[in-house]
């Protein structure tokens, strides 16, 4: 819990810098470079927590991994994390940073899974469907998973579809096991 708020309140402050310097989408780019990175990387995870490495040590190297790919902005930011011993939080901080942008722009987020990769047609009429319903922005983040057999599962802000035949499978299965019928032969 004291994580999430460190990590609230760090977001927070970039966010209203960023806001004011004009840089939020510039940042919000940053950001989730920033968080896919270090939780892609095992090992950068374990230099951030480690207590054995230097402060300046590991401003130097989040400085090597990032200083090409990120603005002045954010790697300041970067080094103010470090500096205040929160590196630990600096995945978590850039995720509550791309929420914020995204709550402020409207943009809602949606996890579709499929057993089979979605054609354009597909996925665009999917996207329509759910920008009508919803009326603002979606962000489709797509997920392949070959045990639904076919159909797909959709789930945003909570809710969830689940239009698999692995559903319908185990639906039928429970109908015919709790089937109240008895034949009188």
């Amino acid at each position: 819990m004291e994580d999430s708020r460190i990590s609230h309140r760090y977001a927070l402050a970039l966010y209203q810098l960023a806001g004011e310097m004009n840089q939020l989408d510039r940042v919000f780019a940053d950001m989730e470079i920033v968080a896919e990175t270090c939780l892609d990387s095992k090992e950068l995870l374990r230099v951030l927590s480690s207590p054995l490495i230097r402060e300046s040590k590991k401003n130097s190297i989040l400085s090597e991994i990032f200083a090409k790919s990120i603005s002045d902005l954010s790697q300041r930011f970067i080094t103010l994390v470090v500096t205040q011993n929160r590196e630990v939080s600096l995945p978590a901080i850039a995720l509550e940073y791309v929420k914020l942008v995204k709550d402020f722009k409207g943009i809602k987020t949606a996890y579709l899974t499929s057993a089979q990769p979605l054609d354009e047609e597909t996925r665009n009429k999917i996207l329509v469907r759910l920008k009508e319903q919803t009326g603002g922005e979606v962000e489709l983040i797509e997920k392949i998973d070959p045990e639904l057999l076919g159909g797909f599962t959709l789930s945003m802000e909570g809710q969830l579809i689940d239009a698999s035949v692995k559903n319908t499978l185990h639906q039928l299965r429970n109908e015919f096991t709790n089937n109240s019928y008895i034949s009188e032969l």
